[in-house]
């Protein structure tokens, strides 16, 4: 007897969806041919507009970037002014015992030239010298961060800093000459004529220095800079300056009081 079981004309083969799923090729959208030149023009217009926003973009991120670094850097050249200006101005607190110092030892050469009696000092002092460092001039110069307005107002301070320093060491230099009056009855007239020099020279660092600073007062005081910002070190200052102390003070007592320093930094 013959198998029928697989000629059943009724029976149909089970459909193969997931083999048609897999075969199905996939629909890539073809670009439409251009027909003519106001569609040609369209689309260039669209890759243009494009690409000038995205470097649009790219430049106001620059841009915002490199603000952030000006007001960074303009803070910190700002800050460091205002602190080596404050410490500056701490000389006016000294400023009369100079004046009166030079009067002093004027006097005295004044007696000893006339070959009369006078009270030897025991301690002649020198004015307080202050440390000036800045580290933010190289940025202050970087033209691509401040407009070059703000170049010609800020740069100047910098030159009058160093102008500052050169002042400063003259009179340490014209100080140095007066210290040998220190207990001496006797003067010779080399000596005399010496120290009238180095009076005369600490007298012109001293007028110096004042027009200096009184221009970075009225710097200062114009721009917004602070004359009282404070710090540990600014604030470390000596309970007598040692140009202020009497030339009666041995000379022992004055170099100890030199480094008698207080704390006012809160």
């Amino acid at each position: 007897m013959a198998d029928t079981s697989n000629t059943d004309p009724d029976q149909s083969p089970a459909p193969q969806t997931d083999a048609v799923k897999e075969d199905k090729p996939m629909e890539i959208h073809k670009p439409k041919p251009v027909h003519n030149w106001r569609e040609f023009l369209s689309e260039i217009a669209v890759v243009v507009i494009g690409v000038l926003i995205a470097l649009s973009l790219e430049q106001a991120v620059e841009d915002w970037r490199q603000h952030q670094q000006y007001l960074a850097n303009r803070e910190g050249v700002r800050s460091e002014l205002s602190y080596v200006i404050s410490n500056l101005m701490r000389r006016k607190e000294m400023a009369p015992c100079i004046e009166r110092r030079l009067n002093e030892v004027s006097i005295i050469l004044d007696s000893a030239e006339a070959h009369q009696p006078f009270t030897p000092p025991n301690w002649i002092g020198s004015p307080n010298s202050f440390v000036i460092r800045t580290s933010t001039e190289s940025d202050l110069s970087r033209s691509d961060l401040f407009p070059a307005a703000e170049q010609e107002i800020l740069g100047p301070m910098y030159s009058w800093l160093e102008s500052v320093k050169q002042f400063q060491d003259e009179e340490r230099l014209a100080w140095s000459h007066l210290q040998p009056m220190e207990s001496r009855a006797i003067l010779s007239p080399e000596m005399i004529a010496d120290m009238r020099a180095a009076v005369g020279e600490a007298r012109m660092e001293n007028d110096r220095l004042r027009f200096t600073l009184n221009w970075l007062h009225l710097f200062a005081v114009r721009y917004g800079l602070s004359e009282t910002a404070t710090n540990e070190w600014i604030s470390l200052r000596p309970k007598v300056w040692p140009i202020c102390m009497p030339m009666t003070t041995p000379r022992e007592e004055g170099q100890r009081m030199m480094f008698d320093y207080q704390e006012t930094y809160k």
